[in-house]
């Protein structure tokens, strides 16, 4: 029995969608996955002819930029995925991942009128009875939000993030799609069973859901401003809970510069290495002492401020470290220090990184031989004498 969209909840919408995804694939030169996953069927061979012979700009491309390129075509739902992938090379490998960075989540903003209506039906309150200003044109825009400007009536200058209207409904569109897709990936390509195409699906679905609540990064902010609060070096914005729902956010304005433009951090007299130690101390204390980390820390989110204190920003996506992982964590450090990689491989193995398909005994063998190749040389460097950029590529390479 052909594979049916009745798996898909079948729509006219969920159809259009899913002729819309093969034809991307098709234009960028994925037919043979298309194929292989027994969809072809939904695309007329007129159609594939057309899509064929019509975009010779493709060729040339390696097929890591191929798919990039196809990601960022098919919208945000597609540039979401592959901002998650991007983290992952020991799945989809250093070269996809390296593509898939590339992705900036960047739209055409929605309308300021269709902004603050959204808002009006949020809060249940004309614009003029919640700020005394507020900028017609946005900040940034975003494929789930965009930021607006604006002054509140007591004179407090804040940020408004506004949910692009009707996201949501696109969204759960496309994971209902990749969740189908991810399952015919599992039926039809056995290999693509290594990297787990329906649990990266399912990753996916729970992180972008959570996303799309803007009540949760309230809650997420709120968290971190209490963990914060006794640290002059860390600075976590007040949320205005009055008016944040899940489809809008109302957070204090900081003033910085991302935490990238070392010209701008130097004009403004700030203590470069003082910015990074604490930086790193905020981490060391996010994943270790609360257990709870700031995500997506791309330097967009990461300000310095003018009085030397590091700002974040967008609490949309966090990480959580239970007690059991802070202990793997700190005998991992540990064995690392004291040149014991059996201990080391054991912690490895613990934190789940080790596929259950892989015998064990190969792995131990093979990934301790690595270990000392990689590592052996840093034992007796000093910090200055490491190249860190050189050894996390080895690390991830290692990981892989």
């Amino acid at each position: 029995m052909p594979f049916s969209l009745l798996k898909l909840r079948t729509t006219y919408k969920n159809i259009n969608r899913v002729r819309q995804i093969i034809n991307v694939f098709l234009k960028h030169e994925f037919g043979h996955i298309i194929d292989q996953l027994r969809l072809h069927r939904y695309v007329s061979l007129r159609k594939r002819l057309k899509i064929f012979g019509q975009w010779p700009a493709i060729k040339g491309h390696t097929v890591p930029e191929r798919l990039r390129m196809a990601f960022a075509e098919l919208g945000p739902s597609f540039i979401k995925l592959a901002q998650l992938l991007s983290s992952r090379p020991d799945l989809i490998t250093a070269p996809f991942a390296d593509e898939f960075k590339k992705l900036q989540d960047k739209v055409p903003p929605f309308s300021s009128e269709e902004a603050k209506k959204i808002i009006e039906e949020e809060t249940h309150l004309p614009i003029d009875k919640i700020f005394a200003k507020f900028h017609d044109k946005p900040t940034a825009a975003a494929s789930i939000a965009q930021v607006h400007h604006g002054t509140l009536l007591d004179g407090s200058d804040v940020i408004i993030k506004v949910q692009r209207p009707d996201i949501r409904e696109q969204i759960e569109t496309d994971i209902n799609i990749l969740t189908t897709i991810a399952q015919l990936m599992n039926k039809h390509i056995p290999e693509s069973r290594f990297f787990n195409p329906t649990g990266i699906v399912e990753e996916f679905s729970r992180t972008v859901r959570k996303e799309l609540d803007f009540s949760e990064e309230a809650k997420n902010c709120l968290r971190f401003r209490k963990n914060f609060e006794n640290n002059p070096h860390i600075y976590i914005p007040k949320i205005y809970s009055a008016f944040s729902t899940e489809k809008i956010l109302t957070m204090e304005r900081i003033e910085g510069v991302r935490i990238d433009d070392i010209s701008a951090i130097e004009g403004m007299g700030l203590d470069r290495r003082g910015l990074a130690k604490n930086g790193v101390d905020a981490y060391f204390k996010m994943a270790l002492e609360d257990g709870f980390f700031h995500a997506d820390p791309h330097p967009g989110n990461i300000f310095a401020m003018p009085e030397g204190q590091i700002g974040f920003m967008d609490f949309g996506i966090v990480g959580r470290v239970t007690d059991e992982m802070k202990e793997t964590m700190a005998n991992t450090f540990l064995a690392l220090i004291n040149k014991d990689f059996d201990r080391l491989i054991d912690q490895y193995i613990e934190l789940g990184l080790v596929p259950e398909e892989i015998d064990l005994i190969t792995f131990r063998k093979g990934f301790k031989s690595d270990l000392v190749y990689f590592m052996e040389p840093l034992y007796g460097l000093t910090l200055k004498e490491i190249n860190f950029a050189e050894y996390m590529d080895m690390v991830t390479h290692l990981a892989m």
